[in-house]
């Protein structure tokens, strides 16, 4: 099972620091601009949030980094984060590897990033209603795979087709699975297995 907590950022949250611990506040302090400090305590909110509730005995102090810099709890629990716009949300579950992207779907020229889509995927693309929202699905699906992998190669990312709801990256099965909850975003869940998804929407 996975559980997908989800929140707005709704107003300016520095003053919640003291709610994480001294380890994550000092974390938080080395980002130097404002957006991306609020978007590293938000998410880090919602994470001891959703641990308290579904994982108690795990805490954010339990966070450790691999060799790519992802955070990580142990080899029987995994999380993921991500934001875009004004929200942040974190996939978490009692499994070995879980990813999730979201993003919010901002005009863009779709042709600067042909590289980053295999060939099926880019004749689908130009043939939709809606271009856009394909290109953010597609990029969503790639990097929520990508994040579960716990690597950052989005040089692969052409390499990664994502036009069924399975795909082998890493010499490794991935599940797909797009959770579309929000207006004007696209967000997709990867996993090693195929899980069941419970939404939680919070207020932080």
């Amino acid at each position: 099972m996975i559980y997908f907590y989800n929140a707005e950022i709704t107003k300016l949250i520095s003053s919640e620091l003291h709610a994480i611990p001294p380890i994550v506040q000092e974390e938080a302090k080395r980002y130097k601009h404002e957006n991306a400090r609020q978007a590293f305590i938000a998410g880090r909110l919602l994470l001891q949030y959703a641990l308290k509730e579904t994982f108690p005995h795990l805490q954010l102090s339990d966070i450790r980094y691999n060799s790519y810099n992802r955070p990580v709890l142990d080899t029987h629990y995994d999380f993921n984060l991500s934001h875009s716009g004004n929200l942040v949300v974190c996939a978490l579950g009692n499994l070995p590897a879980v990813g999730v992207d979201i993003e919010e779907c901002k005009p863009l020229n779709i042709e600067e990033y042909k590289d980053y889509i295999s060939d099926e995927e880019w004749r689908n693309l130009l043939k939709a209603p809606d271009p856009l929202a394909v290109f953010y699905g597609y990029w969503t699906a790639k990097e929520a795979v990508v994040k579960a992998a716990g690597v950052g190669i989005t040089g692969e990312f052409a390499n990664i087709s994502v036009v069924k709801d399975r795909v082998t990256f890493m010499n490794k099965q991935w599940h797909i699975m797009p959770v579309d909850l929000f207006n004007g975003y696209r967000c997709h869940v990867a996993s090693a297995i195929p899980e069941t998804i419970i939404i939680k929407h919070i207020e932080i």
